[in-house]
């Protein structure tokens, strides 16, 4: 709704559920405060909202469990070809299927991705303006 600057937190979700700035490091004496643009990931990372979303999903999120044997360079390389989870998924199984492959990826039953990327871009929020006063 505009209300917020950022967002102050160690979880790096706020990100992923749309935070303009994630601001961590409030908790370490030793390390500095650091502000994310989420502006700049996505510039950075060349990737829009849903591709970022869908790339957060691949690395790790608190809502469903991972792909075993993918990692998070692994995940940005799949994602930056491929642009989607379902589109990785695909390329995976195929993987998993060639006896050529060495390397076979465990995809989990309770890999929930659909439903953890639509948690993201719907979460369940009070929507409710507060006043503010100035």
């Amino acid at each position: 709704m505009g209300l917020a600057f950022g967002t102050a937190t160690e979880d790096m979700d706020a990100l992923t559920f749309g935070s303009n700035y994630l601001i961590r490091g409030f908790n370490s004496k030793k390390e500095p405060i650091t502000q994310i643009d989420l502006a700049q990931v996505l510039e950075g990372f060349g990737m829009n909202m849903d591709e970022f979303i869908d790339l957060c999903i691949m690395c790790g999120c608190d809502y469903t469990n991972t792909v075993g044997g993918i990692g998070p360079i692994k995940a940005f390389k799949l994602i930056e070809e491929h642009r989607n989870i379902e589109a990785c998924m695909a390329v995976i199984k195929e993987s998993n299927d060639d006896p050529k492959k060495k390397q076979k990826y465990i995809i989990p039953d309770s890999f929930l991705y659909a439903e953890s990327r639509e948690l993201f871009k719907q979460p369940n929020v009070i929507t409710d303006k507060p006043e503010i006063e100035a």
